[in-house]
């Protein structure tokens, strides 16, 4: 074999190699960017992506699972209630044939189900999902508002952006503040919450003794002072 055909052959090996790398890379990337979340959701489906490529996925409110003791300027709407008020209505129409209809319904109910929670303005309360998740302890989960709500009806999540652990095996709750004007309405299966996977990075903390001791260069200002 002359060291031209030598040449050809080494460069066919190369590509092929060089080929064979790029693609167990490109799977190995890929896999770090799509880990596998395992996830139990009790009664609503499991959190979705509105559109390909989207970095958040939509987080479902469980109305029929919540705490009481988590709320403040908040209170949870029956199914005995909502009769009641749609009655309220009746009376102010002088409709007698469905006021009728609404009393057996409400007769009907022998115990009461959360349809809603209503959050007042300047409230807050511990909104549950129904999910139960496990995933590979390279990453983290957080739980960030939705912008449409957060605009629109200003409503925020408290502690945003909210840290869910790998090891974590306890229900997914969501704390939501209204800071709008008016009463927001949490209903079953309602979307409240976003939910975002990212790389989990832990500090190595090297103890100094002094400012001066600390590498690097001294940016200077403070808080607000490159602008207005």
């Amino acid at each position: 074999m002359t060291q031209e055909q030598l040449d050809k052959l080494n460069k066919i090996v190369d590509a092929r190699i060089n080929e064979r790398v790029e693609k167990i890379l490109n799977e190995k990337i890929y896999d770090l960017l799509h880990p596998i979340v395992e996830i139990v959701s009790l009664d609503n489906p499991i959190p979705t992506y509105a559109t390909p490529g989207d970095a958040g996925a939509d987080v479902r409110a469980s109305v029929m699972r919540v705490q009481t003791k988590f709320m403040d300027k908040a209170y949870v709407l029956t199914d005995k209630d909502e009769l009641y008020n749609e009655l309220n209505l009746a009376f102010d129409r002088d409709d007698r044939i469905a006021m009728e209809e609404i009393y057996k319904r409400i007769d009907a109910i022998k115990e009461e189900t959360p349809v809603a929670i209503v959050v007042k303005p300047g409230g807050h309360c511990l909104i549950p999902t129904g999910l139960f998740t496990s995933f590979p302890d390279i990453y983290v989960a957080d739980i960030v508002p939705r912008s449409g709500i957060a605009l629109k009806k200003r409503i925020t999540v408290t502690n945003s952006p909210g840290k869910i652990d790998a090891r974590y095996r306890n229900e997914w709750g969501i704390i939501v503040d209204n800071e709008g004007s008016e009463d927001f309405v949490i209903r079953q299966g309602d979307k409240i919450a976003q939910v975002q996977f990212s790389l989990k990075c832990q500090a190595q903390f090297v103890v100094k003794q002094s400012v001066d001791e600390l590498s690097g260069e001294d940016r200077g200002g403070g808080f607000g002072h490159t602008g207005v």
